[in-house]
Protein backbone atom coordinates (compact mmCIF):
# COMPACT_ATOMS: atom_id res chain seq x y z
CA UNK A 1 0.00 0.00 0.00
CA UNK A 2 1.09 3.58 -0.69
CA UNK A 3 0.52 6.43 1.76
CA UNK A 4 0.75 10.19 1.52
CA UNK A 5 2.83 11.50 4.43
CA UNK A 6 1.49 14.49 6.34
CA UNK A 7 2.33 16.32 9.52
CA UNK A 8 0.08 15.92 12.54
CA UNK A 9 -0.37 19.58 13.42
CA UNK A 10 -2.91 19.00 16.18
CA UNK A 11 -0.72 16.66 18.22
CA UNK A 12 2.75 17.91 17.28
CA UNK A 13 4.50 21.19 16.64
CA UNK A 14 5.17 22.08 13.01
CA UNK A 15 8.68 22.71 11.66
CA UNK A 16 9.85 25.55 9.48
CA UNK A 17 12.83 27.67 8.51
CA UNK A 18 11.87 31.33 8.37
CA UNK A 19 12.36 33.40 5.21
CA UNK A 20 14.58 35.70 7.28
CA UNK A 21 16.87 32.77 8.13
CA UNK A 22 17.06 31.77 4.46
CA UNK A 23 17.79 35.37 3.42
CA UNK A 24 20.53 35.68 6.03
CA UNK A 25 22.21 32.42 4.99
CA UNK A 26 21.63 32.32 1.21
CA UNK A 27 20.42 35.73 0.09
CA UNK A 28 17.39 36.51 -2.06
CA UNK A 29 18.12 33.69 -4.52
CA UNK A 30 17.23 31.08 -1.88
CA UNK A 31 13.75 30.67 -3.43
CA UNK A 32 15.26 29.40 -6.68
CA UNK A 33 17.90 27.34 -4.90
CA UNK A 34 15.22 25.28 -3.15
CA UNK A 35 13.92 24.22 -6.57
CA UNK A 36 17.21 22.45 -7.25
CA UNK A 37 17.13 18.64 -7.06
CA UNK A 38 20.10 18.48 -4.66
CA UNK A 39 20.64 20.87 -1.76
CA UNK A 40 23.87 19.58 -0.21
CA UNK A 41 26.05 21.78 -2.46
CA UNK A 42 24.66 25.00 -1.00
CA UNK A 43 23.15 23.93 2.34
CA UNK A 44 24.38 26.34 5.04
CA UNK A 45 24.53 25.92 8.81
CA UNK A 46 20.94 27.00 9.42
CA UNK A 47 18.45 27.24 12.26
CA UNK A 48 14.91 25.95 12.11
CA UNK A 49 12.08 26.28 14.56
CA UNK A 50 9.09 24.37 15.83
CA UNK A 51 5.87 26.31 16.22
CA UNK A 52 2.27 25.72 17.19
CA UNK A 53 0.12 25.40 14.08
CA UNK A 54 -2.71 23.51 15.76
CA UNK A 55 -6.39 24.35 16.05
CA UNK A 56 -6.75 22.90 19.54
CA UNK A 57 -6.32 24.17 23.08
CA UNK A 58 -3.64 21.64 24.03
CA UNK A 59 -0.04 22.59 23.38
CA UNK A 60 1.38 20.10 20.87
CA UNK A 61 4.74 18.48 21.53
CA UNK A 62 7.92 18.35 19.44
CA UNK A 63 7.76 15.45 16.93
CA UNK A 64 10.50 12.89 16.55
CA UNK A 65 9.94 12.86 12.79
CA UNK A 66 7.72 15.18 10.76
CA UNK A 67 6.93 16.38 7.27
CA UNK A 68 8.36 19.74 6.27
CA UNK A 69 7.56 21.71 3.16
CA UNK A 70 5.00 18.98 2.31
CA UNK A 71 7.72 16.92 0.64
CA UNK A 72 10.68 16.45 2.99
CA UNK A 73 11.19 15.02 6.47
CA UNK A 74 12.76 16.43 9.62
CA UNK A 75 14.34 13.92 12.01
CA UNK A 76 15.76 14.29 15.48
CA UNK A 77 19.21 12.83 16.19
CA UNK A 78 17.76 9.61 17.66
CA UNK A 79 15.68 8.93 14.53
CA UNK A 80 18.72 9.58 12.34
CA UNK A 81 20.73 7.10 14.39
CA UNK A 82 17.94 4.49 14.14
CA UNK A 83 17.69 5.05 10.39
CA UNK A 84 21.46 4.66 9.94
CA UNK A 85 21.37 1.49 12.03
CA UNK A 86 18.32 -0.16 10.43
CA UNK A 87 18.32 1.09 6.84
CA UNK A 88 21.47 2.99 5.85
CA UNK A 89 20.72 2.18 2.20
CA UNK A 90 17.58 4.35 2.33
CA UNK A 91 19.39 7.56 3.21
CA UNK A 92 21.16 8.23 -0.08
CA UNK A 93 18.90 6.18 -2.31
CA UNK A 94 15.88 8.26 -1.26
CA UNK A 95 17.58 11.62 -0.80
CA UNK A 96 20.13 13.46 1.32
CA UNK A 97 20.46 14.25 5.04
CA UNK A 98 21.19 17.90 5.84
CA UNK A 99 21.99 19.26 9.31
CA UNK A 100 19.91 21.93 11.02
CA UNK A 101 19.68 23.29 14.56
CA UNK A 102 16.53 23.99 16.55
CA UNK A 103 16.92 25.65 19.94
CA UNK A 104 20.56 24.45 20.04
CA UNK A 105 19.58 20.83 19.37
CA UNK A 106 20.71 18.90 16.29
CA UNK A 107 18.08 17.86 13.77
CA UNK A 108 18.27 16.76 10.15
CA UNK A 109 16.29 17.54 7.03
CA UNK A 110 15.91 14.40 4.96
CA UNK A 111 15.50 16.03 1.56
CA UNK A 112 13.77 13.36 -0.51
CA UNK A 113 14.96 13.42 -4.10
CA UNK A 114 13.74 10.06 -5.39
CA UNK A 115 10.96 10.36 -7.99
CA UNK A 116 9.02 7.22 -8.85
CA UNK A 117 8.85 6.38 -12.54
CA UNK A 118 5.78 7.73 -14.37
CA UNK A 119 4.93 4.21 -15.50
CA UNK A 120 3.95 3.50 -11.86
CA UNK A 121 1.02 5.95 -12.04
CA UNK A 122 -2.32 4.24 -12.63
CA UNK A 123 -3.68 6.65 -15.26
CA UNK A 124 -7.09 4.96 -15.31
CA UNK A 125 -7.68 5.90 -11.63
CA UNK A 126 -5.70 9.16 -11.48
CA UNK A 127 -6.92 12.57 -12.50
CA UNK A 128 -5.44 16.04 -12.27
CA UNK A 129 -6.18 19.56 -13.40
CA UNK A 130 -3.19 21.20 -15.05
CA UNK A 131 -3.60 24.97 -15.21
CA UNK A 132 -1.95 27.22 -17.79
CA UNK A 133 0.30 28.63 -15.07
CA UNK A 134 1.70 25.15 -14.48
CA UNK A 135 -0.17 24.66 -11.18
CA UNK A 136 -1.31 21.06 -10.72
CA UNK A 137 -4.39 20.21 -8.71
CA UNK A 138 -4.77 16.51 -7.97
CA UNK A 139 -8.30 15.21 -8.06
CA UNK A 140 -7.44 11.51 -7.78
CA UNK A 141 -4.18 9.60 -7.55
CA UNK A 142 -3.47 5.88 -7.66
CA UNK A 143 -0.25 3.95 -8.13
CA UNK A 144 0.42 0.64 -9.82
CA UNK A 145 2.09 -2.13 -7.76
CA UNK A 146 5.52 -1.17 -9.14
CA UNK A 147 5.51 1.91 -6.86
CA UNK A 148 5.15 -0.33 -3.79
CA UNK A 149 8.29 -2.25 -4.67
CA UNK A 150 10.28 0.90 -5.36
CA UNK A 151 12.15 2.84 -2.67
CA UNK A 152 10.28 3.49 0.58
CA UNK A 153 10.00 7.28 0.14
CA UNK A 154 9.35 9.08 -3.11
CA UNK A 155 7.74 11.87 -5.09
CA UNK A 156 5.98 11.76 -8.43
CA UNK A 157 6.01 14.15 -11.38
CA UNK A 158 2.26 13.61 -11.64
CA UNK A 159 1.68 16.18 -8.88
CA UNK A 160 4.79 18.24 -9.60
CA UNK A 161 6.70 16.48 -6.78
CA UNK A 162 4.74 18.50 -4.22
CA UNK A 163 3.78 15.62 -1.92
CA UNK A 164 5.73 12.91 -0.15
CA UNK A 165 4.66 9.29 -0.48
CA UNK A 166 5.84 6.12 1.21
CA UNK A 167 5.23 2.41 0.98
CA UNK A 168 4.34 -0.12 3.70
CA UNK A 169 8.00 -0.85 4.36
CA UNK A 170 8.60 2.70 5.59
CA UNK A 171 5.34 2.77 7.58
CA UNK A 172 6.22 -0.52 9.26
CA UNK A 173 9.66 0.84 10.19
CA UNK A 174 8.15 4.01 11.71
CA UNK A 175 5.47 2.02 13.56
CA UNK A 176 7.96 -0.62 14.70
CA UNK A 177 10.23 2.04 16.15
CA UNK A 178 7.26 3.82 17.77
CA UNK A 179 8.18 7.11 16.10
CA UNK A 180 5.72 9.96 16.51
CA UNK A 181 4.87 12.90 14.30
CA UNK A 182 3.65 11.50 10.97
CA UNK A 183 0.22 10.82 9.52
CA UNK A 184 -0.04 8.03 6.94
CA UNK A 185 -2.96 9.01 4.73
CA UNK A 186 -4.51 6.63 2.20
CA UNK A 187 -6.26 9.57 0.49
CA UNK A 188 -3.35 10.28 -1.87
CA UNK A 189 -4.79 13.31 -3.65
CA UNK A 190 -5.87 15.16 -0.49
CA UNK A 191 -3.24 17.69 0.65
CA UNK A 192 -4.99 18.51 3.96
Amino acid sequence: MIYRLKFDRNRFLSFDITPEQWMEKLGPSYIFMLDEPQWSDFWPPINGQFFNHSDGDKLPKVPEICVWFMHDLVLNAEVRKALEQDHPEWIQSCGELLPIRCENIDYYVWHITHIVDDKCIDNTRSQRLLEESGHIELQALAFKPCAESDLPLFHTHYDGARALFCNDTFKQWVDGRGLQGLVFDTQLANPF
